[in-house]
């Protein structure tokens, strides 16, 4: 009872946010080639999200079976953000194709992936919320206008659902509504982005707590610490919340930031600091399965249909099959996104492909372990569970000197009575039962640890900036992350996913908007839609990403993913920073110059 909770409130604040509408900008454009074989079948190779989507898309499109369909995208794909799920090229190819009788290749322009690409999703945030006099949240109210643009593409409609999930992940809230309206406009249709539906309700709440924290003067830090979720707390829409790092990342963002007395201003520019949090669920209606070969060299591979867009998945899962037999990376073969040899995903989104692909690899492993034992104990006398294997070879736990090499159990290319070693492993995450009306999981499945996301992924981002006064130019002068990825199994790539998402996230956060004109798209290139590069980021010893290990005790080896929530608190922790060097409170993104300037004049009247 929302309501209930704001009559208890000491303090109620309301106000309304905006975000823009933007492009993923991924480098590689979309683009695929398609070709009829003289059976009646269809081959596509896209560099594509999502590759069984894209087949059984083609499957319903030309009525053909899935046996009758292959893609392919068994390559590194330059990019994507969420805007590679749009089922764009490959219908479009397979139909030339058909009529040409000759293979056809499309690949869009800038300017056609601007106007039906895909974008994120511009949105209205009406945010209400009610507090103690001791900081306490006891009511939050949210109203989302979400401008889907164009047809019912993408992921307008998920939004409108799905911004509940990123809405309540950091904080208890006793009380809580939500409210979303998609409308539909004559604008480009959209998609997701990374961070999809988190980031704009985050927007607002992490800039209201800010304003709260004013109002009741607190400490911003403080206000956040004492309403954060804690291990084992229920949820807004009734789950039990489990691996949750948030308030360390706070932590150490705060004391990174706070290190230095910060000297508040010099000639027209003036410096101030700020801070948010943000969370980024994952789908928990996700299933992976993954093939392991035993190779009769000794080496494993490994084959999966989970998407490499650069986020390191086929590193990730050649690491995880190299612990489980105890060989190095290099002898570790991965085969990935081919429908023809490589079994089902669920698509690479949500920040999902570690936690899923890398729990099905493990269990495919364990599978072509055992198998591996069973064979090499009848050779050894022994039984399989006294079996260990490393380095090519299979040995006695119990008496290491007793072993036998992988490669001796194969005969003429084969091993006896099973022919090859293939193990198989399927992970499916089930989702609980949701209340459509009220967003309310069952309480059964919540006790036993189901929810309608599968884990939280949490970050902390802090920005020290300067704005200056003349112009209106915001300068990001230091970054600091940390961020909760469970167990970092490759805590390079990690960092560099951090890297990534923060210079992203400045980007959305100071410059990126599509600009519209009864529906054209009036910057569709790359040199008036306004992107970062190198002279806009902080230099590298202003700049710190701490990593926090919360683990997840379903995760493979308690990681969860973090691709996606590294985007989430950087517009807010910048825009924060930019009222405590300046005193404007800026509610709509990006935050030009322009904006900067009107508001600085309108607080000098």
């Amino acid at each position: 009872d929302v309501e209930k909770g704001f009559r208890e409130a000491d303090l109620i604040m309301e106000n309304r946010f905006t975000t823009a509408r933007m492009q993923q900008v991924a480098f590689e454009p979309h683009t695929c080639i398609a070709s009829w074989e003289v059976d009646g079948s269809l081959t596509v190779w896209s560099g594509r999200q999502g590759l069984y989507g894209a087949r059984d898309g083609l499957c319903r499109t030309f009525d053909l079976p899935p046996s009758k369909v292959r893609v392919d995208s068994s390559f590194y794909l330059g990019g994507g953000f969420g805007s590679k799920f749009m089922f764009t090229v490959e219908p479009v190819a397979a139909l030339l194709a058909r009529q040409t009788g000759r293979p056809v290749r499309v690949a869009l322009t800038r300017e056609e992936i601007f106007a039906s690409g895909g974008s994120r999703i511009p949105c209205i945030i009406d945010i209400k919320d009610g507090v103690k006099k001791d900081g306490t949240l006891v009511a939050r109210e949210i109203r989302m206008l979400v401008n889907v643009g164009a047809y019912a593409a993408g992921g307008g409609a998920v939004l409108t659902r799905n911004g509940s999930f990123g809405a309540i992940g950091s904080y208890r809230v006793p009380d809580f509504k939500f409210d979303a309206y998609g409308v539909y406009t004559n604008e480009p249709p959209v998609c997701a982005l990374r961070g999809f539906a988190s980031e704009q309700p985050i927007w607002a709440i992490e800039s209201h707590m800010d304003m709260l924290a004013e109002k009741l003067g607190m400490d911003p830090v403080e206000l956040r610490q004492k309403n954060l979720l804690r291990e084992g707390d229920i949820n807004a829409n009734g789950q039990v919340v489990h691996s949750i790092g948030v308030s360390e990342c706070l932590s150490k963002v705060a004391s990174y930031l706070g290190e230095k007395k910060l000297e508040k201003g010099y000639g027209a520019w003036r410096r101030g600091r700020g801070l948010a949090v943000g969370s980024k669920y994952s789908h928990s209606a996700s299933s992976s399965i993954t093939i392991v070969r035993v190779l009769e060299d000794g080496a494993i591979e490994v084959r999966f249909s989970a998407d490499e867009l650069g986020q390191g998945c086929t590193t990730v899962m050649a690491q995880i099959a190299a612990e489980e037999f105890g060989v190095t990376v290099d002898k570790v073969k991965i085969v990935w996104d081919d429908t023809a040899i490589t079994p089902y995903s669920t698509q690479s989104l949500s920040q999902g492909t570690t936690f899923n692909t890398g729990n099905s690899t493990r269990l495919a492993c364990r599978d072509a372990r055992h198998q591996l034992f069973e064979i090499a104990a009848a050779r050894l006398d022994a039984s399989p569970e006294d079996m260990e294997t490393q380095a090519g070879k299979v040995f006695l736990k119990s008496a290491p000197s007793r072993s036998i090499a992988i490669s001796e159990l194969y005969k003429r290319g084969y091993v006896e009575k099973v022919g090859e070693i293939l193990g198989r492993g399927l992970w499916a995450y089930p989702a609980a039962v949701e209340n459509l009306e009220t967003g309310q999981i069952d309480p059964e499945m919540a006790r036993r640890g189901l929810g309608l996301a599968a884990f939280y992924g949490y970050a902390a981002h802090g920005a020290e900036v300067a704005v200056n006064v003349e112009t209106g130019e915001i300068r990001i002068e230091k970054f600091a992350t940390a961020t909760d990825v469970g167990f970092p199994i490759n805590p390079r790539m990690c960092e560099q996913q951090v890297d990534g998402g923060a210079g992203m996230g400045i980007g959305s956060t100071l410059w990126e908007e599509m600009k519209i004109d009864k529906g054209n798209v009036l910057n569709a290139n790359l040199r008036d839609y306004k992107l970062p590069d190198a002279t806009n980021m902080p230099a590298n010893e202003n700049c710190k990403a701490f990593l926090v290990a919360a683990a997840h005790k379903d995760g493979p080896y308690g990681a969860k993913g973090m691709g996606e929530v590294v985007l989430t608190p950087t517009a807010p922790a910048i825009a924060n920073a930019v009222y405590n060097a300046v005193g404007v409170r800026l509610k709509d993104l990006p935050l030009t110059r322009e904006k900067v300037l009107k508001a600085l004049k309108e607080k000098e009247k």
